[in-house]
């Protein structure tokens, strides 16, 4: 087991501690809820604790098959929401194709020019809509530093 985990790639590792730690957090206040109030309020916590496991499982499956991939690009442009103007989306150039990736986590620090490296499960659909390459789910997203070469 220890070898297999250490075949993943750092992304993806940290991926994986992250879901883990949320489920086992969810196990806890699953517990606290039913000692100190009652089972039914422990079920939303238990139903969140299953759902971040098989998450993760999930992740660690695909991980250990190899059935994901690797995308590298640089961003060329980054959407931000109208009110806090947190990064809602970013369009890279990789392979030479755009492709626009809606942002999961709100709080990464992106900019234009910056490098980013996705992984992405290899079933991961991708959508076309006028020209550009629409992903909406990814794996592990790891922002790289800004290029300054050129």
């Amino acid at each position: 087991m220890n070898q297999d985990w250490k075949s993943l790639p750092p992304a993806l590792q940290q991926q994986l501690i992250i879901q883990m730690g949320l489920a086992l957090f969810c196990l806890v206040l699953a517990i606290g809820a039913f000692v100190f109030v009652s089972f039914t309020v422990s079920i939303p916590f238990l139903l969140g604790a299953a759902v971040l496991t098989i998450s993760a499982a999930r992740l660690y499956r695909t991980g250990m098959r190899g059935q994901y991939l690797i995308l590298r690009g640089v961003i060329l442009k980054v959407e931000r929401t109208t009110l806090r103007q947190r990064p809602k989306s970013i369009l890279l150039e990789a392979n030479g194709k755009a492709l626009l990736v809606m942002l999961r986590n709100r709080h990464a620090t992106v900019r234009e020019g910056d490098t980013v490296t996705l992984y992405i499960a290899d079933t991961t659909p991708l959508y076309e809509w006028r020209g550009v390459h629409r992903l909406h789910a990814y794996l592990a997203m790891v922002p790289g530093a800004q290029d300054t070469a050129g």
